[in-house]
């Protein structure tokens, strides 16, 4: 993933816990938040990852983490600009496969409306 796809620091991640909408299935969360008045509306849609210790091992982290960006990488084109995302993934969802992380975290970005029409 390109670093300007990439949401850092904590002060944007606390920001978005706080005032972003959640959508979750399965063990895995989509949290959302349009960009502030301060940043321009047209800037690019920026994502972070967030997997906590109780997913697995470190490798296990690492898999899913490198899903995540792959699936983010293929539909970058398909996305709407000006938000930030922030996508947990919980321990539940360590048993589910590549094309089932896909397909429920593609599902909750259309819930949340992050695709363009």
């Amino acid at each position: 993933m390109k670093k300007i796809f990439s949401l850092k620091g904590s002060k944007i991640f606390n920001e978005v816990y706080q005032r972003g909408k959640r959508y979750q299935r399965r063990g895995i969360q989509v949290i959302v938040l349009r960009c502030g008045e301060e940043t321009q509306a047209d800037s690019p849609t920026k994502m972070g990852i967030s997997i906590g210790k109780r997913y697995g091992k470190a490798y296990k982290r690492n898999i899913a983490k490198r899903q995540i960006r792959a699936i983010w990488r293929e539909n970058l084109k398909k996305m709407k600009s000006g938000f930030y995302i922030i996508v947990r993934s919980g321990e539940t969802s360590n048993t589910l496969g590549y094309h089932e992380k896909k397909d429920i975290l593609l599902e909750l970005l259309r819930r949340a409306g992050m695709f363009i029409i």
